[in-house]
C-alpha cells in the first residue's frame, strides 16, 4: 500500500516523498498535496486519481480498510480518518501531505 500511495504522489508532482515505519505506523509525507486533484472523498472509495491518467484511481481506501487507523495531514491541519489517534502525525506541515495507517505487524 505504501508503494502504491507513494506512486500517487509522484504522478501528482512530488519530488520529495519519504516512506517511514515508526512502530506500527506507516507514514507517508510528500512535498505536494496529492490528493488536491482529487474532486471525490479518496478516503471512502476508490476516488478517480486524475494525475495518474483517465482510468487511475486511489489507493488510500485500502489503507481505511485494512488498517488499525489512519491519519491525514495538510496545511489545513490533521484530520483522523479511522481509529482515536492521530499517531505520529503531530504537526501540521508547512506544504504537501502526509498520510499515516497503523497495522498490526507480525
Amino acid at each position: 500500500m505504501a508503494g502504491q500511495i507513494s506512486a500517487e504522489a509522484v504522478l501528482a508532482g512530488a519530488t520529495e516523498v519519504c516512506v517511514a515505519i515508526d512502530s506500527e505506523w506507516v507514514i507517508i509525507e510528500a512535498d505536494v498535496d496529492w490528493l488536491e486533484a482529487c474532486t471525490e472523498d479518496a478516503f471512502s472509495y476508490l476516488a478517480p486519481f486524475p494525475p495518474g491518467g483517465g482510468t487511475d484511481t486511489t489507493r488510500e481506501i485500502l489503507a481505511v480498510t485494512f488498517s488499525l487507523g489512519v491519519v491525514t495531514a495538510t496545511t489545513r491541519g490533521i484530520r483522523v480518518i479511522k481509529g482515536n489517534s492521530a499517531g505520529p502525525v503531530t504537526e501540521i506541515p508547512k506544504n504537501g501531505r502526509v498520510f499515516a495507517f497503523r497495522m498490526a505487524f507480525e
